[in-house]
């Protein structure tokens, strides 16, 4: 820095010298032409260099301001549209059935499905995972995106209506990687989301095809049970 002052003021010396005096010779007035052309030429190599590298001649930093103000708190987003695994059936993916609508709530059943050659499928496969109430998640078809995967008092799952009072909506979601049903009833206390075989009379009244051998339905936690552990 003090080498750039120093250079700056020879230069406005040798202005003032120039603007000052009018009787210089040719060739004087040449010499000091060449003086003044290459102490600018050194000044501005000196300041380009200063600002394509400012660790030669670094600026002197002021003093670190004041904290502005706090910004507004963060909030948790929805996840990109996910698949759900099992860890007993690494192969199929969370599946609903393919209907808009049902006259029944339980029959808007959920099913394990294949996923033929792991490709994307239609959105009744695709899930998003949301915010419920206070430290439980909600499972959102994207589908039916008004419909979450909903649990009733006797251990049926299916989709409803995601603020539906008639049924249940909000998980656990455990460090085991289970899904656990608020324990608001008795009967389904310490229950967790897994995988069963269809009830008789549920596969009658939906309607729910013989190539489907397999419904999901709340059973007792289990840590050691692979139907209850789940991946996205």
């Amino acid at each position: 820095m003090n080498k750039i002052i120093f250079l700056l003021s020879i230069l406005l010396i040798i202005i003032l010298c120039s603007s000052s005096y009018e009787n210089f010779s040719q060739e004087d007035e040449k010499k000091l032409n060449e003086t003044v052309e290459k102490s600018e030429t050194k000044i501005l190599s000196i300041l380009k260099n200063i600002i394509e590298n400012n660790k030669n001649f670094q600026v002197i930093q002021g003093p670190i301001g004041p904290d502005g103000p706090q910004g507004p708190a963060g909030s948790d987003g929805i996840i990109p549209p996910s698949l759900i695994f099992n860890k007993d059936s690494s192969n199929k993916i969370m599946t609903s059935q393919d209907e808009q609508s049902t006259t029944k709530d339980m029959c808007n059943y959920v099913y394990m499905s294949h996923n033929s050659n792991d490709k994307f499928p239609n959105n009744n496969s695709k899930w998003n995972i949301v915010e419920g109430d206070p430290g439980y998640r909600k499972i959102q078809s994207v589908e039916k995106p008004e419909n979450c995967l909903s649990y009733d008092d006797t251990n049926k799952v299916f989709l409803a209506h995601c603020e539906d009072e008639t049924y249940h909506s909000n998980w656990k979601y455990t460090t085991n990687n289970q899904y656990k049903a608020e324990d608001i009833k008795d009967t389904i206390n310490k229950k967790c989301l897994s995988i069963g075989s269809i009830e008789e009379n549920r596969k009658n009244d939906c309607s729910i095809p013989n190539t489907i051998d397999n419904i999901l339905r709340l059973d007792e936690c289990k840590e050691d049970n692979d139907k209850q552990i789940w991946t996205f």
